[in-house]
């Protein structure tokens, strides 16, 4: 009997935790769950890009200012635990 081996999935330690993170936001926007998106990317090569999307009725301002919060995470994640839930 030939013992078949099972595919191994590359790893890529630079993108793992982004795929999941678009995934689930993925799923929930088709759910219905999410009517506006605000994102900040960087390229492997150190570029950065941005792009936003907002549905009918969003509050543009709350975004606004839950980028501010999200910034000073960021910024001072050195010093806090952060949770992207809190």
């Amino acid at each position: 009997m030939t013992a078949k081996l099972a595919a191994v999935k590359d790893i890529d330690y630079h993108t793992a935790n982004v795929v999941g993170e678009l995934e689930d936001l993925l799923r929930r926007a088709k759910a219905g769950e999410i009517k506006s998106v605000a994102m900040v990317y960087e390229y492997l090569d150190g570029r950065m890009g941005h792009t936003a999307a907002f549905g009918d009725f969003s509050d543009r301002n709350a975004t606004v200012g839950r980028l501010h919060v999200l910034a000073q995470h960021i910024t001072l994640n050195e010093l806090l635990e952060w949770s992207p839930t809190s």
